[in-house]
């Protein structure tokens, strides 16, 4: 999947185009909040979660629960043909 932007230069059009991707979330916790390089970006549900849109390259996943010690990971993607 693609995402991106496309900028006017009076009769040019730049068009800056970046791969992102889903990263799906399998946990021992039924409720966590997951943050990505810091930043909270969804919760798990009933034991899984999915991240849509993320960028390709390194990235520190964190899950997040009461009476849980956070334990950070990093993660590294890269892009690959769909499945679909």
């Amino acid at each position: 999947m693609f995402a991106g932007e496309v900028e006017t230069h009076g009769k040019r059009f730049v068009l800056t185009l970046a791969i992102v991707g889903s990263l799906v979330i399998a946990c021992d916790v039924a409720r966590a909040s997951v943050l990505v390089d810091g930043q909270q970006v969804t919760e798990t549900y009933q034991h899984r979660g999915m991240i849509n849109g993320l960028a390709l390259g390194r990235h520190a996943i964190e899950l997040r629960a009461p009476g849980f010690h956070p334990t950070p990971t990093r993660s590294s993607s890269t892009a690959r043909p769909s499945s679909m």
